[in-house]
């Protein structure tokens, strides 16, 4: 009766785990470009320590280095709530039901997870894609150190 909850849910868990990575891995980049000491201490490799690193984190950091706009560390911030709560809260805030009527919620939330994971996904691959390939163009690097101040103003990725 509420399979299709459940399906939707590991839809929405697999989308904040590819964000997870992208967000890692963009935000490791950035910061590699952005502070060349940092890039010469890691070797230019994503450490084990960053992989592990929370998302809340990464905001906290981009945040009081100033490099995020106020916005878009909003729309992480309550993406990132919105996740804990699917994955984490959810069934010990809520109960498990059988009622597919009672669901609604549940279900309400993990469409909302799943869709803001794959919009903020595809907003930061496609502002990498724009301005951090050299054989495209000339890479910008006030662009690509700027990416968290810009990315949500100069993608088509960025629809919700």
């Amino acid at each position: 009766m509420v399979e299709h909850i459940y399906a939707e849910i590991g839809r929405a868990v697999i989308s904040c785990q590819m964000f997870e990575i992208c967000f890692i891995a963009t935000s490791e980049g950035v910061r590699m470009v952005a502070d060349p000491a940092y890039w010469k201490t890691t070797a230019g490799c994503i450490t084990e320590n960053a992989r592990k690193q929370r998302t809340s984190a990464i905001v906290e950091r981009l945040q009081k280095d100033g490099a995020i706009a106020g916005d878009l560390q909003q729309r992480f911030s309550v993406f990132i709530e919105n996740r804990n709560t699917l994955i984490h809260r959810w069934f010990m805030n809520h109960g498990i039901s059988d009622d597919p009527v009672k669901e609604q919620p549940l279900l309400a939330l993990a469409q909302a997870v799943h869709a803001e994971a794959k919009a903020l996904t595809r907003m930061m691959a496609g502002y990498m894609m724009e301005h951090a390939y050299p054989e495209k163009q000339e890479v910008d690097h006030q662009k690509l150190t700027n990416m968290f101040n810009l990315m949500h103003l100069d993608t088509r990725g960025a629809e919700r």
